[in-house]
């Protein structure tokens, strides 16, 4: 018997039509709506609740504006909707008088903030009557009361339930906010932002203005309390809609300027240009405004001045750098675009790890510098890299080489790249610019030449290049024949025809491979028994280097040209 046919046997369903899809029926009257929400006469919901609202005590905030009309809106439109969606087996659903009469005692009882019992009459309509016109209602109603009792776990189960199982339900919008207001609670930020943008995605034309306001007032919470300008643009990265966009560029500006970190905060505001449609107006112009308003800024410079010693040539050097830089501030507040006034912070790190660290920590604790040029020396740039990074200021080191500065994190920058960084970067200008395939280094002797070639040999080979050879040379060394030969042996060797010798030096084992890659046993049978010495892409293919290598099978190559290279 069909699950149909059960429920009309039961008195829970009325007999409809045999055609699939949808059944639509008229919802309540005005008049019984009001009644039901205890509205006086004919009054409509825009002309009573601001009226109460209004009355309300204590004083109701903004906010709680938002959330009380919200929670109003929500009981009044599912008390007015109708119109139901069928489910995976085209099961239509109809109005139940039983379920329905549940249903409103589980609104009444939520209205008066009995959360826990109205989740166990939402609870019931959900169980014991599947069919019902009111089973999407009821669950997003169960989910938002367990919410309202603290039963997180709960909660999350019923939301997710409903996100599953009915997914083009009117409600998502209200079951996805209300998932993240769950998840906020239970510290799961990430997780609580990617679902009140989902709830911001679903919001269509035709949903409640309230409830746009409850899911951005949450997403407000949300961010100014645990996520930060970083986790932001993160989230940026798995969001493609133009509104939930322009709003994340929005909360990244207002932190960035919370932050007094004006260039970040200005091109969040450039960001938003492209987003209109995701920022309120009030709260651009705010942005502009502060954004504006701060106009000058500070850049720290750390460099060994040396002003307490004698001339010599690392104070020659860090005056340079400094004359470099006040050089670059003059050109630059000579362009009529300049949007800010940069003034310099200067500070004498004195070629001194432990004086460049606290140099950064005495600029990082000035909010109005906005990042560190500097220092010059590896020793104290490497101190300075670790003591901005925990700082959270920018730091650039002009000059410093030394391997490890950048990798202490995301705030430090070489312009001066290290020794691994410039091999990787030159193997890859060989194999994607130039398009070389077959690659040889003959590099000097000693530890900085050996990490550069050491680098570009593995970024070659993992970007698909084959490197033949190696060598290596005395620093000063003027006779280079043996280098040249090497490489010459070796790309030679390289370019050979591999050959296969069945001539009584194979093994069994080795033959069991060859038939392992479908080579005949009769024909392996008959190569041993003639002794043949035959190139081994006859059997293999043009892939036959790869295999013999990946397989380690005893192969011999024609070395005649090798023979007249040596004699040579």
């Amino acid at each position: 018997m069909s699950i149909r046919k059960i429920i009309v046997e039961e008195g829970r369903m009325k007999p409809t039509s045999s055609f699939p899809g949808r059944r639509l029926q008229a919802g309540p009257p005005p008049e019984r709506l009001s009644r039901a929400l205890c509205l006086p006469g004919r009054h409509t919901l825009a002309q009573v609740l601001p009226e109460r609202l209004a009355r309300s005590r204590p004083p109701v905030t903004r906010w709680h504006a938002i959330r009380r009309f919200s929670s109003c809106f929500l009981l009044a439109f599912l008390l007015a909707a109708s119109a139901v969606r069928v489910d995976a087996q085209n099961v239509t659903l109809e109005r139940d008088d039983e379920a329905e009469a549940i249903f409103r005692r589980g609104t009444s009882l939520y209205s008066g903030g009995d959360y826990r019992e109205a989740a166990d009459a939402f609870a019931t309509v959900v169980r014991d009557f599947p069919s019902s016109h009111r089973i999407t209602a009821a669950m997003v109603m169960k989910g938002k009361s367990e919410y309202r009792a603290g039963e997180y776990l709960e909660a999350s189960r019923t939301l997710r339930g409903l996100l599953s199982e009915y997914p083009e339900s009117r409600y998502i919008p209200d079951a996805r906010l209300t998932l993240g207001q769950v998840y906020t609670r239970i510290g799961r930020s990430d997780d609580a932002l990617a679902e009140l943008m989902l709830a911001s995605q679903a919001l269509t034309e035709s949903s409640p203005a309230a409830l746009r306001l409850q899911v951005i007032a949450a997403a407000d919470t949300l961010i100014d309390g645990a996520l930060g300008p970083d986790a932001l643009r993160r989230s940026l990265q798995r969001t493609p809609t133009p509104r939930e966009r322009g709003y994340l560029w929005l909360k990244i500006g207002e932190g960035e300027a919370r932050r007094q970190n004006v260039p970040a905060a200005s091109v969040a505001l450039d960001s938003m240009a492209r987003y209109p449609v995701g920022v309120p107006a009030d709260r651009l112009a705010a942005l502009r405004g502060a954004v504006t308003n701060r106009s000058a800024v500070k850049l720290g410079v750390a460099l060994p001045l040396m002003q307490k010693s004698e001339p010599s040539a690392v104070k020659q050097l860090g005056t340079e750098v400094y004359e470099g830089i006040q050089a670059a501030l003059a050109e630059y507040a000579a362009d009529p675009s300049a949007r800010m006034k940069v003034s310099l912070e200067v500070r004498d790190t004195e070629r001194e790890p432990d004086v460049a660290a606290n140099v950064v920590r005495e600029l990082a604790a000035d909010f109005s510098v906005i990042g560190i040029v500097g220092p010059v020396f590896s020793t104290e740039a490497m101190a300075a890299a670790e003591a901005a990074q925990a700082a959270g200021i920018p730091l650039l080191t002009p000059t410093a080489n030394a391997v490890g500065i950048a990798a202490k994190g995301p705030m430090v920058f070489q312009a001066n790249a290290d020794y691994d960084v410039r091999g990787r970067a030159m193997a890859r200008y060989a194999v994607t610019k130039r398009g070389m395939t077959t690659l040889a280094v003959l590099a000097p002797e000693g530890t900085y030449a050996t990490t550069l070639a050491n680098s570009f040999v593995e970024e070659a080979r993992a970007l698909g290049a084959r490197v033949v050879a190696l060598e290596w040379y005395p620093r000063g060394s003027q006779d280079l024949k043996q280098q040249f030969r090497a490489i010459r042996l070796a790309a030679l060797h390289e370019e050979s025809v591999p050959l296969l010798d069945f001539g009584g030096k194979m093994k069994r084992a080795d033959m069991m491979r060859l038939v392992d890659l479908g080579i005949p046993l009769r024909r392996v049978d008959s190569l041993m028994a003639k002794g043949a010495r035959i190139p081994a892409a006859t059997l293999l293919g043009s892939s036959a280097r790869r295999i013999l290598d990946s397989l380690q099978l005893p192969v011999e190559y024609d070395d005649t040209r090798l023979d007249s290279l040596e004699t040579s």
